[in-house]
Formats: structure tokens, C-alpha cells, sequence
């Protein structure tokens, strides 16, 4: 028997063209079954298994032996044929964002199905009057066999409800695909070819003169199978929710590239191609490497980035800062390509580096604080060590400063303190430190300074205060090299016993540290 249903199989090249639709839209619609976002997509498995019901019934249709048999089969197609326009409407509606919940979209909806069910039940009662089939009879056409009949109203009336609805379906994901563009307008292009495929076969059996009376349309169930099956299988057709994505996407704020694992453009959002003009001359599939040249160390910072999930900053122009993450992309543990997400941190930056900077500074005088003094003083001490080189520090105080507070009052003297901040600020050199090292006291670190370098800055400093303020000043100077190499601490004691020498010699004056001395601090005195 199963020899037979092969011989009859080969024979009958229609059946088996149309058994073949069926398997791979079966196989189709099993495997979007499975797949994790089956619930969205129940309206194209749907559509599937009622091409795949077509398909078996008119193949079985194909090899009855009288009228009784044909007709079994063609009412088995009747309760698929009449909804797949319905259904094509459902699947492009979710597939371009329709919004199925507005109650005139959901009218619409409810109403086709209605016709498709309204169909069903008149082809299925055609011996009974002549509203859909009329003079029905079994032919042969080419060795195939078929229901004839003489087409009703009702027949034509469908004949205008799928080919309308196929039409706004090609419409609907046309549009779609001028809209976007990149992996998405791939998807678009495909949906419109599995749409448009069978729509033109049933354009070609309605309206052109054909050698045969054989409905044709299942035959185009295959190529549409195909191309639909590939787009789901590939790129998750139905599951991405493009129009979501797109929307969502173009919104970013942030610049947004997505490239395959070479770095070849696949899309690009709005504010990506506003931060670089570039990419809006780059096309699909580009190398993004064409854009590097106009952007300053981007292509440095994607190499640091490369086979990691992390972020670092850009600063092309070192005014502008931006916020670089690379994603990989990956699908069934395979590396698809990554997404470049590029924000601009530039208000954050500086707002931080304002921070960082008032942290630092004293309120008053915006120089160093103290605690960033010792910050400062240990990492010179520590660079002038690794270079051999000296390193001076001036500890300075101002004379009868008390005084002029008491007399003069502390606006005045905090003017004052600010003048001598200015003072100090001035005379340093690129790479000097000036800090207050606290109430009148202020201190300056001096790398590569040897001892008569420090004197001489001493000295100015110490006759520009004399001139530029009410009050004198007297400081001390410390000294530390690659012959007596000091710690911080050893550096400031000493700096201090020198200044102390300084007020006790009359203030106004400079002072040099004698390692060798011992001294106590100059607490108390002014």
C-alpha cells in the first residue's frame, strides 16, 4: 500500500507539491511554538497551520476518485481559506504596531473574522442555495482532480475581502519599510515578501489566462513559508517588536551605534549620528573605522574597551567629555556584534572636577588646603626621590597678624590673607604648590629647587608682601635631596624650626633649616 500512495504521489505532481508546502509550514509553526516569545506570536502560528490546512486539503482534493471525496476535502480547505486574510491582517497589525485595543481597530478586527466565519458557513451549505457555489460537480483537470462549480456573490465578495486586506498588509509593511532602515528594513522587506508572494499567485488565478483550471495559490505557500520561516528563524521576526524597538531607540538620548563583530555598521540612532556627522555618510554594513579620523581617540578607546563589558571616558577635545560602554551582543551563546552606547558626561565632569577642585581648596584663599597640602608634599617627596633630584619647601608666616585683626578687624584681614595667597600664586612656577597650611601660615612646594633657587623665591615673596600689604612676613626653608633624603614629616619639622628662627631674629626675614639642629616649634610666637 505505502508502494501505491509513492506511485500515486509521483504521478500526482500537484499533491505533492502542495504535501511539501504543508510539511515546512507544520515545521514552521512548531518551531515558533517553541520559541520563548510563542505567546506573541500565536496569531502567525495560527496563520501557518491554516496555509498548512489548505494545502493538505487540496492535496488530498487533488487524488479523490468522485465527488463525494472532493467535496470532503474542499470543505476540510473551507475552514482555513476564509480566515487567512484575517489572520494576515492580525500578524502585520502586531507586526507594525496597530493598536488592536482602539475600539475602531478592534471592530475591525472582530468584523473580518466574522466575515472569514460568514464564508465558512456558506461554502459549507453551497448544495443548498447559490450564495458561494453554484452547479457543483467533479472534474479532471491534467489528471488532477477538483470540485467545479460556478462562482456566487458571496465568492466574489471574498475574492475582494482577501485581495483588499492583502493589499493593506503590503501597504502597512511597506510603509514600515521606509521608515526604518538597517537590520530592521532587512526584516520589513521580508515580511513583504512572504505577504506579496501568494497575493500575486491569487492576483495570476483570478484575472490572467492560464493553460489550467488548478487553484495555484498553496503553491505560493512555499516560496512565502521560506522566506517567512528565514526571517523568524534568523532574526526573531515577530519577537523583537520592531516598531517598539525603533521608537525606543530613536528616542536614546545617549548615541546608540550597533555593529556585527568586525565593527561594520548595522544601525545607528538619532543623537549618535548628531554627536558624529560621520555616520550619516556611513552606509549598512560599512566599517565604522571611516569615522575614526574625524573623531580623536575613539578608535583608541573601543580598543581598550574591546572584549569587555565596561565603560571609560572620551575626551576628544579635552571640552567635551563622553561616557563610552561596549555590549557584546550575543544570541545563543554566538557573538552577534556589539552595541556602542556613547553618553555625554560633560556637565557630570565638570561638576565632579568642581568638587574635586573645592575639596581641594581652601574657601578663602583658593589655594590648597591643608589636607591637600599633605597630599601634595608626600607625592613630591616620593617623585623627587625616584629622580634624584631636590626638593625645597617654604613654610611663611605673617607677622603681628593678630594685630592688624584686632585693630583693623577680620574682614581686613581675611583681605589680607587672600592678597598674600595672590602673592604666592603669582610667583610660583608650572608645577609649584601653594597652600595655606592654616590660620596665617601658608607653604610652598618646590620640586626640582635647589637651595639658592628657594632662597631667591623666598626672598621676592617675602618683599612683595612687605609691599603689597599691611603686614610682613617671615619664612623658613627646608631642603631635602638625594644626600639627606627626608620624609614629609622631617621636611615640614624642619621648614618650621627655620621659620621660628625667622621671628626670632627680628621677622621679615628668610631663614634656611640646619638639618643638624634639633629646635623646638614656634608655637605662640607671631
Amino acid at each position: 500500500m505505502q508502494a501505491n500512495l509513492s506511485s500515486l504521489l509521483l504521478m500526482h505532481w500537484f499533491a505533492a507539491l502542495n504535501l511539501i508546502g504543508t510539511a515546512l509550514l507544520l515545521l514552521l509553526a512548531s518551531f515558533t511554538g517553541q520559541r520563548p516569545e510563542s505567546r506573541k506570536n500565536v496569531g502567525f502560528i495560527l496563520l501557518l497551520l491554516a496555509m498548512a490546512t489548505y494545502s493538505l486539503a487540496l492535496a488530498f482534493e487533488s487524488l479523490a476518485s468522485d465527488l463525494s471525496g472532493a467535496w470532503f476535502w474542499n470543505r476540510i480547505q473551507y475552514l482555513s481559506i476564509p480566515f487567512l486574510p484575517a489572520l494576515m491582517l492580525l500578524v502585520v497589525g502586531r507586526y507594525v504596531g496597530l493598536p488592536f485595543q482602539h475600539p475602531w481597530l478592534k471592530a475591525v478586527l472582530i468584523g473580518s473574522f466574522g466575515f472569514s466565519l460568514l464564508i465558512t458557513l456558506l461554502h459549507w451549505s453551497s448544495p443548498w442555495h447559490d450564495l458561494y457555489y453554484r452547479n457543483i460537480a467533479f472534474t479532471v483537470v491534467d489528471d488532477v482532480a477538483a470540485v467545479s462549480f460556478t462562482p456566487g456573490l458571496f465568492y466574489h465578495l471574498f475574492d475582494v475581502f482577501y485581495l483588499s486586506n492583502a493589499a493593506i498588509a503590503l501597504v502597512l509593511v511597506g510603509r514600515r519599510a521606509f521608515q526604518v532602515y538597517g537590520l530592521f528594513r532587512t526584516q520589513a522587506v521580508a515580511v513583504f515578501i512572504g505577504i506579496i508572494i501568494p497575493w500575486l499567485f491569487a492576483l495570476v488565478g483570478d484575472f490572467a489566462s492560464l493553460p489550467t483550471d488548478l487553484d495555484i495559490v498553496p503553491l505560493a505557500f512555499v516560496p512565502s513559508a521560506l522566506v517567512l520561516g528565514f526571517g523568524v528563524l534568523n532574526w526573531g521576526l515577530l519577537g523583537l517588536e520592531p516598531i517598539v524597538m525603533r521608537t525606543v531607540f530613536g528616542a536614546i538620548p545617549s548615541g546608540c551605534i550597533i555593529v556585527d563583530h568586525n565593527r561594520r555598521l548595522l544601525d545607528c540612532n538619532v543623537a549618535a549620528q548628531q554627536m558624529f556627522p560621520g555616520l550619516t555618510q556611513l552606509k549598512t554594513g560599512e566599517s565604522i573605522d571611516a569615522i575614526y579620523d574625524d573623531l580623536p581617540g575613539f578608535g583608541a578607546v573601543l580598543e581598550a574597551l574591546n572584549d569587555r563589558d565596561h565603560w571609560l571616558i572620551w575626551s576628544p577635545d579635552n571640552r567635551t567629555h563622553y561616557r563610552v560602554q561596549l555590549t557584546w551582543l550575543e544570541q545563543h551563546q554566538m557573538h552577534l556584534g556589539y552595541l556602542i552606547l556613547i553618553q555625554d558626561e560633560t556637565q557630570q565632569v565638570t561638576a565632579e572636577a568642581l568638587l574635586r577642585e573645592r575639596a581641594e581648596l581652601d574657601g578663602l584663599t583658593g589655594v590648597l588646603n591643608r589636607s591637600s597640602f599633605d597630599e601634595h608634599l608626600n607625592r613630591a617627596v616620593e617623585d623627587n626621590a625616584r629622580a634624584g633630584t631636590s626638593l625645597a619647601l617654604i613654610l611663611f608666616d605673617l607677622d603681628h597678624f593678630k594685630a592688624l585683626n584686632d585693630t583693623q578687624g577680620h574682614q581686613a584681614g581675611d583681605e589680607v590673607l587672600k592678597t598674600v595667597a595672590r602673592c604666592a600664586y603669582d610667583l610660583s612656577r608650572h608645577g609649584d604648590s601653594v597652600a595655606r597650611y592654616g590660620g596665617e601660615e601658608f607653604a610652598l612646594i618646590l620640586p626640582k629647587t635647589n637651595l639658592a633657587g628657594a632662597r631667591a623665591i623666598a626672598e621676592r615673596l617675602r618683599e612683595v608682601i612687605a609691599h603689597d600689604t599691611p603686614v610682613t612676613a617671615s619664612l623658613g626653608i627646608a631642603l631635602t635631596d638625594s644626600e639627606n633624603g627626608q620624609s614629609p614629616a622631617e621636611l615640614i619639622h624642619h621648614a618650621d624650626q627655620a621659620l621660628y628662627r625667622a621671628k626670632r631674629s627680628g621677622r621679615n626675614t628668610v631663614e634656611v633649616a640646619d638639618v643638624s639642629a634639633t629646635g623646638v616649634a614656634a608655637a605662640g610666637v607671631e
